[in-house]
């Protein structure tokens, strides 16, 4: 079912049946592990946010609608974000992963599909 929940690039995606989202540091090259095995680390970004996606058993118009939207080298995400809540942070789409849901080639608007895809956000 196509909500606001989750936008790229403006547009309404299907409303996710899992949405998650975790946060990464970006050290630089300069981070090394020292022989006492404690860590030098040059951070250069905090929390860098990293929102994932999982769809379930949705009709195949819906699946070309998603895969579609993450197929650009960068994309606009808009989500409610657990810390910052309403945001748009540009992303790229991590590998994606489809199933086709068993026994839905026949079924209205099948083939359906199970899909999951992880975003990184890519610059602030």
């Amino acid at each position: 079912m196509i909500s606001s929940y989750l936008k790229i690039d403006g547009v309404n995606m299907p409303e996710p049946s899992t949405f998650k989202v975790g946060g990464t540091d970006l050290d630089s090259e300069n981070t090394t592990r020292l022989e006492n095995g404690n860590m030098q680390r040059d951070v250069i970004g905090f929390a860098w946010r990293q929102p994932g996606c999982t769809w379930k058993a949705i009709p195949q118009v819906e699946s070309q609608l998603l895969l579609n939207a993450i197929e650009k080298e960068s994309i606009a995400v808009t989500y409610t974000d657990p810390k910052d809540g309403a945001v748009t942070k540009t992303c790229y789409a991590g590998p994606w992963d489809t199933e086709q849901v068993e026994g839905s080639m026949n079924k209205p608007g099948g083939p359906w599909w199970n899909v999951s895809f992880d975003l990184t956000e890519s610059v602030r």
